[in-house]
């Protein structure tokens, strides 16, 4: 058996482990929280992970039913308790029921699947577990308690037994009663009745309602209703801002962008949300800084959507020679080369700045 060990590491309401233990019991105290198990989100962070695996090289994971009904009981005790230590005390491998190595990641706060699948590639403990090739099976959970979203990502070289297919995709009511010591197990009671299991019948409260906001841009876009659990395309961008190019749509007016022009997605539940335009001037300038090195260098004009070559490097540095550019200084300075001397280079702007570039030198 594989036995690794990683720190455990927190960011912005993410926690990732990869540990391989022994299983145990399952933790005669409990508490009762109620919500929603998001089938139809854990469905579509399984889509993800096997889009980021592929574009690595990876083999596509399977989710089985036993890892993902653990991984939504894990959701659930996060609500309790946001750790990788379960509210029992025990580790979080504690919830397999079988000896067989296993990671997690875990998140908070997060409403959809690509953006905690943005906010895990973002952190290299989580990134390692999803691209990890020795892993052959997941479990997904997603776990709504109240306004807050809880999700969990059970990583296994084994696929429980039975080895099911994991298939729902529709949302189920649950009430799980968390266990908070030993002496007594976690259990949880869920509707057999699935919301959004299909994409015809049922009323207007059954839909998740999509407005869409110009965010600066001009024009109109009529409101788009879909069906929570059941993969849709967003309507075509309708709207115009002069100077610049529509990028995709975010969830906040200074939000990153979660989606792209006719993305797909799949609503968690039913309800309302707005998406907002984001924007990158058409027109942007790319700036260049010597670094320690000398001379000039004018700066450069790119049109969003077009490549093009980044002028040549003309600073000087003694005992020094030109390596590439830089985004940042400190990036400098560790020699992270972007982008190598007349690098042909397309849509390089950050919303609204000119971009700056800065001159890498290693010593001769």
């Amino acid at each position: 058996m594989k036995r690794v060990g990683l720190p455990m590491l927190a960011v912005f309401f993410l926690l990732a482990a990869w540990v391989a233990v022994p299983g145990s019991a399952f933790a005669a105290n409990t508490k009762t929280v109620s919500g929603t198990f998001r089938f139809g989100n854990a469905q579509s962070v399984l889509t993800l992970v096997n889009k980021q695996r592929s574009s690595y090289g990876r083999s596509s994971l399977v989710m089985t039913k036993e890892l993902t009904e653990v991984a939504m009981m894990r959701a659930a005790e996060l609500a309790v308790k946001f750790s990788h230590t379960r509210p029992n005390g025990q580790s979080y491998p504690s919830v397999v029921p079988r000896n067989y190595t296993c990671a997690e990641n875990i998140a908070n706060g997060q409403t959809t699947p690509s953006v905690v699948m943005s906010d895990w590639m973002n952190s290299p403990g989580h990134r390692s577990n999803i691209l990890d090739p020795d892993f052959s099976y997941i479990g997904i959970g997603c776990f709504q308690c109240g306004s807050q979203y809880y999700w969990v990502q059970v990583f296994s070289d084994s696929p429980g037994s039975p080895a099911t297919k994991e298939s729902r995709t529709g949302d189920r009511s649950a009430t799980v009663k968390v266990a908070l010591d030993t002496n007594s197990s976690s259990s949880a009671t869920i509707s057999t009745s699935s919301s959004g299991g299909s994409s015809s019948g049922g009323s207007s409260s059954s839909y998740c309602t999509i407005s869409f906001n110009a965010n600066g841009g001009r024009g109109s876009m009529a409101k788009q209703k879909v069906t929570p659990g059941v993969q849709f395309t967003l309507r075509k961008n309708a709207f115009t801002r002069s100077g610049y190019v529509f990028i995709g749509w975010a969830q906040s007016k200074n939000g990153p962008v979660v989606v792209g022009n006719q993305g797909t997605g799949t609503a968690g539940n039913a309800g309302s949300l707005t998406l907002y335009a984001k924007w990158a001037k058409k027109n942007y300038k790319v700036k260049f800084y010597a670094n320690g090195g000398k001379g000039k260098m004018a700066v450069e004009k790119f049109t969003y959507g077009k490549a093009k070559k980044l002028t040549a490097n003309k600073f000087k540095r003694k005992g020094y020679r030109f390596v590439g550019w830089a985004k940042s200084t400190a990036l400098a300075k560790k020699g992270k080369v972007a982008y190598k001397n007349k690098k042909k280079v397309k849509n390089l702007i950050k919303t609204g700045k000119t971009v700056k570039l800065y001159a890498v030198w290693k010593k001769k």
